[in-house]
């Protein structure tokens, strides 16, 4: 309070505040002089400049400026030189935030013109004045409307001319009952009870700044950039500059960053979510010009970044930008002239090695890792070493730092590397050969490969390679080498190769419709389609597993129902036990297993749930699952596609009854992962599977209510499975319920 507030734009207009804008240091003068000699001192410089390399602030013609540290925590031992042009210079201990008020702070921009501010608004790049000048000689300057000033003093947005209004309180929630004019020049003026953040989109706001009043926008732009100027122009020749693009534009007004004409505008640092419509001029000095859609965000502040992408402008970034617009050329040079260029720059470079993207010519560069997540489309070149250079749609993920990474994918240039990419780019082919000549292709290397051994995925000729462990969800469509049988020659380590074949099948094209929901003929071709499966794939695999996971709680991810197929080229262990278990019996007693126990249940029927006359459902006897059942047909029947079409209807109109009485145990769609077992096919078509029994086990885990299932747990998983209520009880809740599903089912009247 103890120092005045000279906001005066032009001429002799000026204006007083008691308090400059926000948290001032009151025992000095802030001076933002705009027009003749008239120089002003701050305390506060900008927020969030660039620190390490130079800043240059100036906006028109050859006038420069340097400051070796902008804004955030100064080092206070250092000068801070703010003077841009002639002799005119000022010094500062400590810019920006916390400056030190032992020293003067010149905000001088270009030519003899300075300019006086109590304050560069919030987080103003107070480098470079803010100018809101835009065409003609009419220029105003303003640091920015500052963000909470103190009501009881006023604030001048005039900028050019004679033209000026008041308002209590700038830009960001104004208060409703002082009037905020937009209007800044000429005649034309607009009123809105609110500027910029959340505007009322019955009152238009006027983002003119120079001429004869152009273009209105709904909502000005949110968070701008004060060290730059913000031109919301949407019509006419006007354009404009600014330092930082809006952040979150209404989407319904157009962004005016210089388009057009000779109007061009500068930034020191490149906008963050630009505005792609408009082009972004992010030239540094001199006359070298580039445009970039987007530059780089969180820049490496300790070199240069220079986006200048035509002439022979180059700068220095030891970092590549983060999530560059791919739109636009990046240019990633780092010494010399060597230029090359690259849609999209490394994410999380190593940064004690060079990062060169150059893609033509003979400039290449080094890098210890290879990009992340680069963009397909442009080529990213890997070299390391020498003149061999390599092709690759997308570098590694995730590489093994310690080894190099070489992808070479033309002539005889290989690299190596102890981890093959991960998520490689399925357009491009990947080498991973790792010793000699020895190279291959694989569409996608192999995920999570163990380090300690070598990974060659040579798939064409005689090139194979060795890994300890096979790589996970391989591309199907390319041959992955994988043999390990010679990897351990100890028995208690043994470990063999195995393929197979996956498959989904959807019952219905209905994604809310369940089993028990759908009518017999429905469920009559799930059945065909289950035997015809069996057939085509029991032709070459010995083993066709068909089974369902029903519900999240079975850790089913998709709704829509439907069941998997999985055929392998070995019997599984449950395949093998049951083959076993069963040849034994029948070598003992003559009959097969579970034609035996059928016909056992069907006379006891205390553990039946229902029966018709091909097939019953019973809780069999060693149950450890609460409601679990087995499905068994009255006659010997080795496999699914042995069934005949009366056999089929009836298990259609059986597997109905059970699982509608599934739901209504606890009148929800019940979970639980059900499977069929029959005799292993394959090469053992032609062999006596006498000793078989086509059945199917469903494994539910629900115990009391919807909300509480079992888990087999603790002793249960460490000793042996308990019973939570026999078998004979869980039939007779079954046996109990009706056989209308719920939800059809009548509602009582009340």
């Amino acid at each position: 309070m103890q120092g005045e507030f000279q906001a005066g734009m032009a001429g002799e207009a000026v204006g007083q505040d008691r308090r400059a804008a926000v948290e001032l240091d009151m025992q000095w003068e802030f001076g933002a002089g705009v027009a003749g000699k008239a120089v002003g001192r701050d305390r506060r410089a900008a927020v969030e400049l660039d620190m390490q390399g130079e800043f240059w602030a100036d906006i028109a013609g050859e006038a420069v400026g340097r400051d070796r540290r902008a804004a955030v925590e100064l080092d206070a031992q250092g000068e801070f030189r703010a003077g841009v042009a002639g002799e005119a210079v000022g010094q500062d201990r400590r810019a920006a935030v916390e400056l030190d008020m032992q020293g003067e702070f010149w905000a001088d921009i270009a030519g003899e013109a300075v300019g006086r501010d109590r304050r560069a608004a919030v987080e103003l790049d107070a480098q470079g004045e803010f100018r809101a000048g835009v065409a003609g000689e009419a220029v105003g300057r303003d640091r920015r409307a500052a963000v909470e000033l103190d009501m009881q003093g006023e604030f001048w947005a005039g900028v050019a001319g004679k033209a000026v209004g008041r308002d209590r309180r700038a830009a960001v929630e104004l208060d409703m009952q002082g009037e905020f004019q937009a209007g800044v020049a000429g005649k034309a003026v607009g009123w809105d009870r609110r500027a910029a953040v959340e505007l009322d989109a019955q009152g238009e706001f006027w983002a003119d700044i120079a001429g004869e009043a152009v273009g209105r926008d709904r909502r000005a732009a949110v968070e701008l950039d004060a060290q730059g100027e913000f031109r919301a122009d949407i019509a006419g020749e006007a354009v404009g500059r600014d330092r930082r693009a809006a952040v979150e534009l209404d989407a319904q007004g157009e962004f005016r960053a210089g388009v057009a004409g000779k109007a061009v505008g500068r930034d020191r640092r490149a906008a963050v979510e630009l505005d792609m419509q408009g082009e972004f001029w992010a030239d540094i000095a001199g006359e070298a010009v580039g445009r970039d859609r987007r530059a780089a965000v969180e820049l490496d502040a300790q070199g240069e970044f220079r986006a200048g992408v035509a002439g022979e402008a180059v700068g220095q970034d030891r970092r590549a930008a983060v999530e560059l617009d791919m739109q636009g050329e990046f240019w990633a040079d780092i010494a010399g002239e060597a230029v090359g260029r690259d849609r999209r720059a490394a994410v999380e470079l190593d940064a004690q090695g060079d990062f060169r993207a150059g893609v033509a010519g003979e400039a290449v560069g080094r890098d210890r890792r290879a990009a992340v997540e680069l963009d397909m489309q442009g080529e990213f070149w890997a070299d390391i070493a020498g003149e061999a250079v390599g092709r690759d749609r997308r570098a590694a993920v995730e590489l093994d730092a310690q080894g190099e990474f070489r992808a070479g994918v033309a002539g005889e240039a290989v690299g190596r590397d102890r981890r093959a990419a991960v998520e490689l780019d399925m357009q491009g082919e990947f080498w991973a050969g790792v010793a000699g000549k020895a190279v291959g292709r694989d569409r996608r290397a192999a995920v999570e490969l163990d380090m300690q051994g070598e990974f060659q995925a040579g798939v064409a000729g005689k090139a194979v390679g060795w890994d300890r462990r096979a790589a996970v969800e391989l591309d199907a469509q390319g041959e992955f080498w994988a043999d390990i049988a010679d990897a351990c020659n100890h028995p208690l380590f043994r470990a063999a190769s195995a393929r197979g074949v996956c498959k989904v099948m959807c019952f219905h094209p209905w994604s809310d419709l369940t089993l028990p929901l759908m009518s017999l003929a429905e469920i009559r071709a799930v059945i065909d389609k289950w035997a015809e499966l069996a057939v085509e794939l029991g032709a070459s695999y010995p083993w066709v597993q068909i089974f369902e996971n029903k519900g999240a709680m079975m850790g089913c991810s998709n709704p829509h129902p439907h069941c998997q197929v999985w055929a392998s080229n070995f019997l599984p262990n449950e395949a093998q036990l049951e083959d076993r278990t069963q040849r034994q019996h029948l070598q003992e007693r003559g009959v097969p297993l579970l034609l035996e126990y059928a016909q056992l249940e069907a006379q006891r029927k205390e553990r039946l749930v229902v029966e018709n006359a091909d097939w019953l459902v019973v809780v069999p006897y060693w149950a450890v699952w609460p409601f679990q059942t087995l499905l068994l047909p009255r006659r010997q029947v080795c496999r699914l596609q042995e069934l005949s079409d009366s056999e089929r209807d009836s298990l259609a109109s059986i597997m109905k009854r059970l699982l509608t009485k599934y739901d209504n145990l606890f009148e929800v769609s019940f979970p639980y992962s059900m499977g069929w077992h029959g005799a292993p096919t394959g090469p053992r078509l032609g062999a006596d599977c006498g000793h078989w029994q086509l059945h199917a086990h469903y494994y539910p885990p629900l115990l009391r209510s919807a909300a509480v299932r079992k888990f087999m747990v603790g002793y249960e998983m460490l000793a042996q499975a308990q019973r939570d209520l026999t078998p004979e009880q869980a039939a007779e809740r079954l046996r109990a319920l009706p056989e209308e599903h719920y939800r059809v089912r009548p509602r009582e009247a009340a």
